[in-house]
């Protein structure tokens, strides 16, 4: 298996609001009191796929309405891209199938404003997995970078992973925070059969 676990860095940085307009561009002679109009609200997606057995799939947003992804493999993940915030349904389907007859998985996720979430696809095709992890970094330093971990295959079991000596249980299906640290060369140790 060719992926058997997702091992991301976060660092805090926030989108850049891809909609903003100067509104002090006016021309006349009197004093500018314009202001900016307030960002237009967006929530911001990216999409890791870490299943090779599950094969390309489609990511549909607001159910059968529109595709989000489509033909998304592993094992690499997606660039953040930006959706209306609120109530959405996230749908999976194999790629080119139909999000209402031929559902994968299904996801009801509330996507908060100017929030950051990363969908993870995993799983066997008789047992798919589809989740939703936020990627909260208000309290993260300006200089450190946060290490999360993702088993990603349920023969695995919990995965034992060493970062900087701390020791943590990863259990099959669940995104496990390992610690904040400066950007640097890092040894990273995971045990897999609990030997």
């Amino acid at each position: 298996m060719w992926a058997l676990a997702w091992l991301a860095a976060c660092r805090r940085e926030e989108p850049p609001p891809a909609d903003r307009v100067d509104g002090d561009a006016d021309t006349d002679a009197d004093a500018d009191t314009d202001t900016d109009p307030p960002p237009t609200p967006r929530t911001f997606l990216r999409m890791v796929h870490v299943s090779p057995a599950l094969g390309a799939v489609d990511v549909w947003i607001d159910g059968d309405v529109r595709p989000l992804a489509a033909g998304v493999t592993g094992p690499d993940g997606s660039a953040f891209t930006g959706q209306p915030p609120g109530l959405r349904t996230l749908v999976l389907t194999e790629a080119g199938g139909s999000p209402s007859l031929a559902p994968l998985a299904r996801l009801d996720v509330e996507l908060a404003d100017r929030a950051r979430t990363t969908l993870v696809i995993f799983g066997t095709p008789e047992a798919v997995g589809f989740v939703a992890v936020p990627e909260v970094v208000a309290d993260l330093g300006p200089n450190d970078l946060r290490y999360s971990f993702f088993t990603a295959v349920p023969a695995i079991g919990a995965a034992r992973v060493t970062v900087e000596g701390a020791q943590t249980a990863a259990p099959y299906g669940e995104r496990v925070l390992l610690g904040d640290f400066p950007p640097a060369a890092r040894d990273v140790a995971v045990d897999l059969d609990a030997d």
